[in-house]
């Protein structure tokens, strides 16, 4: 399984794009949170740990997640 955590929906990938990725299974896109520019570390920590949480939920059991993310720096960081 693959998890696109971005603003770039699986619909408007190029058909190249969704192929390659097709070798993890099932690909489910997954929307990055905004983040507020103001925010914090303590703010971004649980951008992040929200992320993680939303992501295991998709997480087949016993089965292994590619995660695509692609977004704001501190939180694809964090």
């Amino acid at each position: 399984m693959l998890i696109n955590l971005s603003n770039h929906p699986l619909k408007v990938w190029k058909a190249e794009q969704r192929k390659a990725a097709s070798k993890y299974g099932e690909i489910i896109d997954m929307e990055f949170p905004y983040v507020d520019p103001q925010g914090d570390e303590n703010y971004i920590e649980v951008l992040a740990k929200g992320c993680v949480t939303r992501i295991l939920a998709k997480k087949p059991k016993g089965e292994t997640i590619i995660v695509h993310i692609m977004g704001e720096m501190t939180l694809t960081y964090a």
